[in-house]
């Protein structure tokens, strides 16, 4: 009573919390509306509801009791993920006293007024935690301040207000790598002119290719067929296994995938940068022990169960081990402390996760917030159906996250269908914007993003599929109206899902189509995502069809070598891809347009790559014929030096045959 008291301005604001029968709603929203009442409509009997409400009204009259009884639900509005943000801190950080202590050494270095590190590894596993955690801890005089995405627009006016000890934070840096670069060559350059220290720390994943998320699709096979595949391995144990004398394969590194290159692609002097770099290896997260991970999920069981247990151990030895070995086998190679949390979650709810495979906890987690947004929606409009708007919020939560947020504002240029049927569906509330944000969609006039990334990759993985193809590709080219944002959310998605897309390979086919309408300001991004989507796709065919739509953007756009090399590169992958015979043919339109465009040096490299590894897939006398147009290439480009290395590994390569 007293919470309910202390939410009421009189002659204000007014409001009846009451359950009632389905056949009864209207009526008591007109009665009591007429006497200018806002009721609360809950169904009757489900009186879980009332705390629901009441925790509500206590966060806003009493933050820091409502804090304090309920630490977990202390979030920002919209999502049961945002409590995994890497500012909610609701369990300890564990396992990084290591790394905590390299970061104070890089804060004190005595290296410069202005140096910069990188904290990296893959998405879940820790990074921005740690980074927040770190800024919290900053001694005596330091002060901190977190780039966010205005500051870009005028960095040098984030310069201005550097007068004192500074640690500077930039996170997903990939989206603003070139920019950074030019910044931080300003601020080593003029360092003369401060007199206090200036350290900026970057956070981003690293540029591995993702080996655990290609080989987790192998574990499952393994598991599956255990006994079959020891029995096997026996029957083969006697027999000698031969080591090949030299690297088989040239390949390929996904470009613009390693934000370091676009880091230093727009500097001046990139060798006095790199000087300014605290350590040559940047400071990459590892996997926790098992302590540290049984220590999490520990400490978030503890949490999550605040009003059961007051002390003592929540989970037991037993039930720690089983949610570890669990761990292990959906995540044998990173064991993310965010799964760790995910599992611990399901296993308090009841969930049988013993049974669970790599994605049955992702959906599980994307299934709950799904659950969440539907349910905001009814509890807002006080109706059960409401199938079609919120089909329409689940498309721009998609579409949020891709994009990395997007202001309220910028949604009805950007996606004008939807628009209209958040507005026809709405017209209860003082304004579309009015309905997000009672939703929880939408939180300072910006439709929020799902976090953490990994997951938000998977909600809108998942969700595609499920689309019809006139659906994704409006969907697509919508969001390549912001290329930069749009090129980095896609090639995360395929580099940590592609196993995905690779179980059905038609679905590469509907992503990636002709028919898809791009913006002109995507042109200059989207070949070099559809040549790194050539070297995540494992189907030869649907890779094919990749390599034709960057063949048609290598025809319109004849002069553009960026273009052209794409088209190269996915040529190459494509070759890879192909048994002998078909790889020969795809080689041999490389070895053309090689011809074509003989001063990208690019192309001849693919080329050579793409020979070299034919020629280990050939009988020796094909093998000959395809070092020596190998040799060829080399003596065309005799100063490049990664052609001449291809051309002694294939000539080593053959005389072993």
């Amino acid at each position: 009573m007293d919470i309910l008291h202390d939410s009421i301005i009189q002659g204000v604001n007014h409001y009846a919390v009451i359950g009632c029968q389905e056949s009864e709603k209207d009526e008591k929203v007109r009665r009591l509306g007429e006497k200018n009442i806002r009721v609360i409509l809950y169904k009757q009997g489900r009186h879980e509801a009332v705390r629901v409400i009441l925790e509500h009204l206590l966060e806003e009259t009493n933050p820091d009791l409502y804090r304090k009884i309920n630490p977990i639900a202390v979030m920002k509005p919209g999502s049961f993920l945002e409590q995994f943000s890497p500012d909610a801190g609701i369990v300890p950080l564990s396992g990084r006293k290591k790394e905590m202590g390299e970061l104070n050494s890089f804060l004190r270095t005595s290296g410069g007024l202005f140096q910069w590190w990188a904290i990296v590894g893959p998405g879940g596993c820790g990074k921005s935690r740690l980074a927040y955690e770190f800024q919290n801890q900053l001694p005596p005089g330091w002060i901190v301040h977190k780039l966010k995405r205005n500051d870009y627009k005028n960095l040098n006016g984030v310069t201005e207000r550097l007068t004192q000890k500074t640690l500077l934070i930039a996170d997903y840096v990939q989206e603003h790598a070139r920019e950074l670069g030019e910044w931080m060559e300003s601020l080593n350059e003029n360092e003369q002119l401060r007199s206090q220290p200036i350290r900026l720390l970057l956070v981003e994943r690293d540029t591995d290719r993702g080996l655990e998320d290609f080989l987790c699709p192998v574990v499952d096979y393994v598991q599956e067929h255990a006994a079959e595949i020891v029995k096997r391995m026996e029957s083969l144990s006697e027999k000698p296994i031969q080591l090949l004398p030299a690297a088989r394969e040239a390949d390929r590194e996904p470009e613009d995938s390693a934000w370091t290159k676009q880091l230093y692609s727009n500097v001046r002097n990139e060798m006095k940068l790199k000087e300014a770099c605290y350590r040559e290896s940047f400071l990459k997260l590892s996997p926790l022990s098992d302590e540290n991970l049984m220590d999490i999920m520990e400490n978030y069981a503890r949490i999550l169960q605040w009003d059961k247990k007051k002390s003592g151990r929540v989970l037991e030895d037993k039930t720690r081990q089983i949610l570890l070995q669990k761990l292990k086998m959906i995540d044998p190679y990173l064991c993310r402390p965010l799964y760790a949390m995910f599992l611990t979650v399901a296993y308090i709810e009841y969930k049988d996760i013993e049974q669970w495979k790599r994605n049955d906890m992702l959906n599980y987690v994307i299934g709950g917030e799904g659950k969440r947004i539907k349910f905001s929606i009814k509890n807002v409009m006080c109706k059960d159906t409401v199938d079609k708007i919120y089909n329409a919020c689940i498309y721009l939560k998609c579409a949020a996250t891709a994009l990395q947020g997007i202001p309220v504002e910028n949604l009805q240029k950007l996606f004008p269908d939807i628009w209209k049927i958040i507005k026809d569906k709405s017209k209860d509330f003082e304004s579309p914007e009015d309905f997000l944000y009672q939703t929880g969609l939408t939180f300072k006039d910006k439709l929020t993003a799902l976090r953490p990334d990994v997951v938000g990759e998977y909600f809108v993985c998942r969700w595609l599929f499920k689309q019809n193809e006139k659906t994704i590709h409006d969907f697509v080219a919508a969001i390549w109206k912001e290329p930069v944002p749009a090129i980095i959310f896609f090639d995360r998605l395929i580099c940590n899902f592609g196993h995905l897309l690779n179980e059905n390979p038609e679905r590469w086919d509907r992503l990636y189509s002709d028919r898809i309408l791009l913006p002109e300001n995507a042109l200059k991004y989207y070949p070099q995502h559809v040549l790194n989507a050539t070297y995540y796709c494992n189907s030869a065919v649907q890779c094919e069809k990749l390599v034709y739509l960057l063949e048609i953007f290598a025809n319109k756009y004849p002069d553009d070598s960026k273009i052209a090399f794409a088209f190269a590169g996915g040529l190459f992958n494509l070759s890879n891809k192909q048994d002998r015979r078909y790889a020969e043919s795809t080689i041999g339109r490389l070895e053309k347009f090689s011809a074509d465009n003989p001063d990208v040096i690019e192309i001849a490299v693919e080329l050579a790559k793409a020979l070299f590894n034919l020629s280990n897939k050939q009988d020796v006398l094909s093998a000959e014929g395809s070092i020596a147009r190998l040799e060829k290439i080399c003596a065309g480009y005799p100063d490049v030096t990664e052609i001449v290395i291809l051309f002694a590994k294939g000539l080593f390569n053959l005389s072993c045959e």
